[in-house]
């Protein structure tokens, strides 16, 4: 005589189970969770879900880190330049204090300001120092001074070229003198004179985005 199989039992109500089924017929109770069988984990699926969100969202973040750390660089680099500016327009101001009368500059440095920072001559250095500008050897920036014919009002010029593209970042100071209006600031396009400007003040004469 064949063997009969084994009979189950539901766990819950005794309700004997006709073979393998997921639910008992009477209580409807869980055959499987009631015999304590453990069910399948979804952890791996999760695991690697969140593996591949991971690895798909640093493209993303690169895309916006890397622009936003170089904006950043060139951002440091192009404010020494406008701080120079204001450096050289103090020491322009307590030069006029002095003996009444502003200092032309034809360019300091001489050379095209660009990516890296261009040293500045003996002579550019002694100029510098000639009106007390306290200006650091190498720079970013080339400044230039434009005087009234009295020279009683000028005009300064700050450029740089940081990221070094084909447009240069420009920046201008207008030092009025008694009833004399500044000459237009000498950038690489002359910037002219307003009665809105705070004399002293640096002006931004390009866009932000220019560097």
């Amino acid at each position: 005589m064949t063997p009969s199989s084994a009979v189950r039992f539901c766990p819950s109500c005794g309700q004997a189970l006709p073979g393998p089924v997921q639910a008992c017929p009477r209580c409807r109770a869980s055959i499987a969770a009631a015999l304590g069988v453990p069910r399948k984990s979804n952890t791996p699926t999760i695991v690697v879900i969140v593996i591949a969100a991971i690895f798909g969202a640093i493209p993303i973040l690169a895309a916006i880190a890397i622009p936003n750390f170089i904006r950043y660089q060139l951002r440091s680099k192009q404010s020494q330049v406008t701080a120079e500016l204001q450096g050289l327009a103090r020491a322009q101001h307590a030069l006029a204090q002095r003996t009444g009368k502003y200092v032309a500059i034809a360019a300091i440095p001489a050379v095209e300001p660009g990516e890296q920072k261009s040293a500045l001559t003996a002579d550019e250095l002694a100029a510098a120092a000639s009106i007390d500008w306290m200006v650091a050897g190498s720079t970013y920036g080339q400044y230039r001074v434009a005087v009234s014919e009295d020279g009683t009002a000028a005009a300064l010029c700050g450029e740089s070229n940081v990221d070094g593209d084909a447009q240069r970042a420009a920046f201008a100071v207008f030092l009025p003198g008694d009833g004399v209006e500044p000459p237009p600031a000498p950038c690489a396009e002359p910037v002219a004179w307003s009665s809105e400007y705070a004399p002293g003040e640096v002006l931004r004469v390009t866009d932000p985005s220019v560097f």
